[in-house]
């Protein structure tokens, strides 16, 4: 408790805000050259804090490069870039998450900035296979037997639809990148010559942190002649949650600050005419902002709809005719 968001009707929705990152590669050449070292920079990166109430997908992008040395100049060194499936939540080899303490974040690498090549490691040696494309890069080695790649990068996608998962930290790590180099010989990449074994540990996180999102239809009671009789009518509140978040939902006592939530006041100049807002349809339960008034729920990921049953009870002398309108403010804590 002790987060507080607020709104007048219609509640001003507050928008997600995401970001994302991804890593864990490895590389592979062609035939083995006698002394060259061929190292990747990490790609390591963070998602950051992320959003996924709304449901839709994060991007975000990484890069590295990859360094060969103590070649010969001229040598064109033949590079095959995979990526490896990396850990992931259950265990999973056939899809890449991001790990939670107790569910996981589907996500994937891509070799494009629009996502629609997943970057994989796809009959490579040595590395857990994860279907995809590989990037390869013909690297030509400088004076010194040195050089280095331009930046390769990495598009990652947190996927959307992913509402329900908890509020923590997630990761995924690879031991990967495992580097395989030689000088080119052919257009093809070899399997099995020229692979070293992982040299560091690659790890991309994001975080979920709690939220509520909140929003309003108004109450409209309508045309009316004399108050002589009740006159009801209904409004909603939609409260979205992350999974698991407890939240406490008040609406105030409106503009005429009443204390007793069945007193509240739609004015028209001098002029008032007093309703109330209820949590149940019998109209016996006030919705107020005090303790014992307000309405308590745990999120799930997904909009909650809750009612808000208005009364206008019968009130002599019936006030005069014109518009009488009040405004309330909600708010939710989590």
């Amino acid at each position: 408790m002790g987060n507080l968001l607020f709104f007048s009707f219609g509640v001003i929705f507050r928008r997600p805000f995401f970001r994302a990152v991804l890593s864990g590669l490895f590389f592979y050449a062609v035939s083995p050259a006698a002394a060259l070292t061929c190292t990747p920079s990490p790609p390591s990166g963070s998602f950051g804090t992320i959003d996924v109430l709304p449901g839709t997908a994060i991007n975000a992008a990484s890069s590295f490069t990859i360094a060969c040395t103590a070649g010969t100049a001229g040598q064109v060194i033949r590079l095959c870039i995979g990526i490896s499936v990396g850990a992931n939540f259950g265990g999973s080899t056939t899809q890449r998450s991001l790990a939670g303490t107790s569910n996981g974040l589907t996500f994937d690498l891509f070799t494009d900035a629009a996502r629609s090549a997943i970057w994989g490691s796809p009959n490579m040696t040595r590395v857990t296979a994860y279907p995809g494309s590989i990037v390869t890069y013909d690297l030509t080695l400088l004076a010194g037997g040195v050089a280095t790649t331009p930046a390769f990068n990495v598009y990652g996608q947190i996927y959307g639809a992913q509402q329900a998962a908890l509020p923590g930290s997630y990761t995924w790590t690879s031991q990967t990148p495992a580097v395989s180099y030689a000088v080119r010989t052919a257009t093809a990449c070899p399997t099995g010559t020229g692979l070293t074994g992982a040299s560091s540990t690659d790890t991309w996180t994001a975080k979920i942190s709690a939220k509520c999102n909140l929003a309003a239809t108004d109450i409209n009671f309508g045309s009316v002649g004399l108050l002589t009789a009740n006159v009801d009518s209904t409004g909603t509140l939609n409260v979205q949650c992350t999974n698991t978040t407890p939240y406490t939902i008040s609406i105030n006592g409106g503009l005429s600050s009443a204390t007793d939530p069945k007193l509240r006041k739609m004015t028209l100049s001098s002029n008032s005419v007093t309703y109330g807002i209820y949590s149940d349809s019998a109209r016996t339960t006030a919705w107020g902002s005090l303790a014992g008034a307000t309405i308590s729920g745990t999120g799930t990921g997904f909009t909650q709809t809750l009612n808000m049953y208005g009364r206008v009870p019968p009130q002599s002398p019936t006030p005069p005719p014109g518009t009488y309108s009040d405004t309330l403010v909600a708010t939710v804590t989590y």
